[in-house]
């Protein structure tokens, strides 16, 4: 399975900050399950790399598997090592860009503004994380959608729920990020799993 073949069967990124590796593959079974086929591990989370190869080994060719919160390029060419086929960043970074296409895996940098936008446009990635969504009004992914490529694909990230992701989706965002309101360490495995159930029928509603 490619990036793109995932994106188009569910647009939805599942950020699991804080999973330990001996958590990986019951959550993510249950996130594969409900629908998802994005996993992004951050690498603020223990052992982080760990749970990537130990999911990319289990999802291979039926999920992409990721990190989150990269921000070098070093750390991009750890996660390809790891087996990660998806990087996602918090800030703009071309020379982060630049490295993701050489190792080929799929960037995802963030921006905040258009002209963020463009010079990672311009650097070669094609979806941007729209960060943080919280402070950044889904007026505003609208004006993006206006000024930008058709094919640039927006993913706003940050404070984005089960409620409020349509007010995101119909404003011309192509996919969401979901990160607390989908996974804790805290939870337990069923509140997980009532959780993305909860967010998969929401955009299926949509």
């Amino acid at each position: 399975m490619t990036f793109e073949e995932a994106f188009n069967a569910c647009p939805l990124i599942s950020i699991l900050r804080g999973i330990k590796p001996n958590q990986a593959i019951p959550v993510a079974n249950a996130l594969f399950d409900a629908g998802f086929r994005l996993i992004e591990v951050p690498l603020n989370s223990p052992k982080p790399l760990e749970s990537i190869s130990l999911l990319a080994t289990h999802f291979a060719g039926r999920a992409i598997i990721g990190a989150g919160t990269v921000l070098t390029p070093q750390e991009v060419t750890m996660v390809a090592k790891s087996g990660g086929q998806l990087v996602v960043s918090p800030h703009s970074d071309r020379a982060l860009v630049e490295r993701a296409m050489n190792e080929e895996i799929k960037p995802i940098p963030g921006v905040a503004t258009v002209t963020e936008a463009h010079e990672m446009i311009v650097a070669g990635a094609d979806h941007l994380k729209v960060f943080p969504a919280e402070l950044i009004d889904p007026r505003r992914v609208a004006s993006f959608r206006q000024v930008l490529p058709k094919h640039t694909h927006l993913i706003p990230v940050g404070g984005v729920n089960a409620s409020n992701m349509g007010d995101y989706l119909n404003s011309g965002a192509s996919g969401v990020g979901f990160g607390s309101s989908l996974f804790t360490p805290q939870l337990s495995l069923g509140e997980i799993q009532s959780n993305a159930e909860t967010i998969i029928k929401a955009w299926k509603t949509l």
